[in-house]
């Protein structure tokens, strides 16, 4: 009897701590959506504060990385812009992937090449090679496949589109299992797999399996894997594209004639309580760092 009420206790005090370790996680994420709200407002000194009071480099992507660099030169703080550019790189990002972000090149200057190449053998060291060439190789059919049915409209295409989807879908599932979501600490490997796994959940899941595997990958988000962010697209997306209803978090967005305009969402009366409670800022936050985009008419930007 006493060893068994001994072992409920014990139980009981490790299902707390996971549970908190989970609410500092999603805390965190909330944070650094905060940060990137004060630096799109120029409060670049407020947002260096609140960074330096948290310990977020973990959970960083490699974007918000240079991003929060370039940022906090305007501070003068050298030292913090090194830091978190060598953070970036750690995460297996070689020096190419900036060049799609002309602004954020004079980060470069932050790391000597020895110490680049060192973090990036390391990185790479860590990273399953079999692994990014198989994402790789699924990526780009999908890609190819994709690109000719939407330009030719070719049902030849839609049936190839269709066989690669179950082929990738086996392989992705298999993948998720095995390692768990390969998040943005592997950040190519990330890459190539998000829009492979939107793409084939949307073909292969129906409502039931979808809300059972919603489960599953949330769990992703609590072990610090995969980003709120992330999973909030693949949520909305399945709503909007699947089930024809309103969005849950908010983060798609459609094209009008005026421009790109967000979908509405269920429940819209508590919408910045359901994004609080896996780590997201506020709609109306949100809406600030892509003010320009239109707001909906559904709520009320005060």
């Amino acid at each position: 009897m006493i060893r068994t009420l001994l072992v409920i206790f014990l139980f009981s005090i490790f299902l707390t701590s996971v549970a908190q370790d989970s609410a500092k996680l999603l805390d965190g994420y909330y944070t650094i959506d905060k940060i990137d709200l004060l630096l799109h407002s120029q409060k670049t000194s407020e947002a260096r504060k609140l960074f330096m009071s948290e310990k977020l480099d973990k959970q960083l992507t490699p974007y918000q990385c240079f991003y929060f660099a370039d940022a906090f030169i305007e501070t003068k703080d050298t030292i913090l812009s090194r830091r978190l550019v060598n953070d970036g790189f750690s995460k297996g990002v070689g020096w190419n992937w900036l060049t799609p972000y002309p602004k954020l090149k004079k980060c470069l200057t932050f790391s000597d090449s020895l110490y680049y190449s060192n973090t990036i053998r390391e990185a790479k060291c860590k990273m399953d090679v079999e692994l990014y060439a198989q994402l790789s190789a699924m990526s780009s059919t999908d890609q190819y496949i994709r690109g000719k049915w939407l330009h030719t409209h070719d049902t030849v295409f839609l049936r190839a589109m269709k066989e690669v989807d179950s082929l990738n879908a086996n392989a992705v599932f298999k993948i998720i299992d095995k390692y768990g979501w390969l998040g943005h600490n592997t950040y190519p490997l990330e890459e190539k797999l998000f829009p492979i796994f939107l793409h084939v959940t949307s073909e292969r899941l129906d409502s039931t399996h979808f809300e059972s595997y919603k489960k599953q990958i949330y769990q992703e988000v609590l072990k610090g894997r995969m980003l709120p962010s992330t999973y909030a697209i693949w949520v909305d997306r399945y709503c909007v594209f699947n089930l024809k209803k309103p969005q849950v978090y908010g983060t798609f967005w459609k094209r009008t004639d005026k421009g790109k305009e967000l979908e509405g969402v269920q429940n819209p009366e508590v919408i910045d309580k359901t994004r609080r409670s896996i780590g997201l800022i506020s709609l109306r936050e949100y809406l600030e760092i892509n003010k320009e985009n239109i707001k909906p008419d559904w709520y009320n930007i005060k």
